[in-house]
C-alpha cells in the first residue's frame, strides 16, 4: 500500500524535535514514521547553511507538486518554437508530428500532445487554435456533412465500377474534381482537382458553373501535365460535369460519377476543400483574388508533409516520380 506523504504538522514535529537534539529514529517513532522517510526528509530540506525548517520544507515540497507530469512541450522553448513556426504556415498537428518523425528530429511529440498544448488555457498556447485548419476556440467531434444536392448527369460511369487499382491508389494519375462555391449572389468559383496517390493540388477561378467553362477550365490542367499523370477523373452530379464525354474522347481519360447525394465517395478532394476553407472560408467575397492568390494557397498546401505521403509533401512526390519515370502510360 502507498504510504501517504508528510503532513505539514509532521514536519513541524520533526523541526522542534531536531533543535531539542532527538535523532531521526527516535522522532519517527514519535509520529509513527519509518526512520528512513524521516531521514530522507531531512536530507532533501535541509540547506548547507541552514538547519531544517518546516515551512521551507512543505513550501519545496508544494513547488515540486506542481511541476511533476508537466507536459514535455511545455518546459521545452525549442518545441514550442518549431510547432508554432509550422501552425502559422497552417501545418496540421498530425503533419507536424509526422514530419518530425520523418527528419529524425531528436525531440519529438505526438499529434495529440500538440492539441493538448494548443488547448491547455493554463500552461499550453490557447490562442494557436486560430492556425488550425477549422479554428474551434474547444475541441469538438467533427459534425456530419449535409447532404449535397445535386442534379444528376446523363452518359455517366457510376463510380461502383472504378477500377480497384483507383480504390487503392496503386497507381498515379487518378483525379477527383470539384468546384468551392462562396456568395450565391456573386457566381464565382473555384474550380478544384486532387490527384489521389500524390496529394497534388490544382486550382483554378472560373465566373460560373456552365459546363463548358469547367470542361475548358479541366483541359487547361490536364495539358499543363505529364500526359502518363491523368488517367481518371471523379465527379459528383453537378451540371457541370456535363461536358465530360468531350474530355474522354479528346484526352482517352475515363470519367466517373458519384452516386446522388453522395460526396463522400471523392474523400479526397472533399477533404482538399475542407483545407483551402481556412484560407477562403464560406460566403468569402473572392471577386477580387487574383491568380497570383489563388497560387499561393495552392503551393502552400502542396508543400505540406502528408500521412498518406509517409510525411513527404505533394511537390516533393511529384517532382520525385516525375523524374525517375515511375508514370505508367495511359491506357
Amino acid at each position: 500500500m502507498q504510504q501517504r506523504r508528510l503532513t505539514s504538522y509532521e514536519r513541524q514535529v520533526i523541526e522542534t524535535d531536531l533543535a531539542t537534539g532527538k535523532s531521526s529514529r527516535v522522532i519517527a517513532k514519535i509520529i509513527g514514521r519509518d526512520h528512513t522517510v524521516v531521514s530522507r526528509e531531512i536530507k532533501r530540506n535541509k540547506g548547507q547553511l541552514f538547519d531544517y525548517s518546516s515551512i521551507i520544507a512543505q513550501t519545496a515540497t508544494d513547488r515540486r507538486a506542481k511541476h511533476t507530469n508537466t507536459r514535455k512541450l511545455v518546459k521545452d522553448w525549442q518545441l514550442q518554437w518549431y510547432i508554432t513556426r509550422r501552425l502559422e504556415k497552417h501545418w496540421s498537428p498530425e503533419q507536424i508530428a509526422g514530419r518530425m518523425i520523418e527528419e529524425k528530429r531528436p525531440k519529438r511529440v505526438c499529434t495529440e500532445s500538440i492539441y493538448q498544448y494548443i488547448y491547455d488555457e493554463d500552461k499550453g498556447a490557447p490562442w494557436l487554435y486560430h492556425e488550425l485548419r477549422r479554428a474551434h476556440p474547444l475541441r469538438q467531434m467533427q459534425g456530419q456533412r449535409k447532404p449535397n444536392k445535386r442534379t444528376i448527369i446523363p452518359d455517366r460511369t457510376p463510380i461502383s465500377v472504378r477500377p480497384e487499382v483507383v480504390n487503392l491508389r496503386a497507381r498515379y494519375g487518378d483525379w477527383e474534381s470539384d468546384d468551392m462555391e462562396f456568395m450565391r449572389k456573386k457566381p464565382v468559383l473555384v474550380s478544384v482537382q486532387k490527384e489521389r496517390k500524390s496529394q497534388l493540388l490544382r486550382m483554378t477561378k472560373i465566373k460560373s458553373k456552365h459546363a463548358a467553362r469547367t470542361r475548358r477550365t479541366l483541359e487547361d490542367v490536364i495539358d499543363k501535365l505529364p500526359k502518363e499523370f491523368i488517367h481518371t477523373i471523379t465527379f459528383d452530379n453537378g451540371g457541370e460535369a456535363a461536358e465530360h464525354n468531350i474530355i474522354k474522347q479528346e484526352y482517352g481519360i475515363r470519367t466517373y460519377f458519384c452516386k446522388p447525394y453522395s460526396p463522400w465517395q471523392k474523400g479526397s478532394v472533399e477533404n482538399i476543400i475542407g483545407l483551402v476553407r481556412q484560407y477562403l472560408p464560406e460566403g468569402s467575397d473572392i471577386t477580387g483574388l487574383t491568380s497570383n492568390d489563388l497560387y499561393a494557397i495552392q503551393e502552400s498546401l502542396n508543400d505540406r508533409p502528408r500521412k498518406l505521403l509517409q510525411y513527404k509533401t505533394p511537390n516533393e512526390t511529384f517532382n520525385q516520380i516525375t523524374k525517375s519515370g515511375a508514370l505508367n502510360p495511359r491506357t
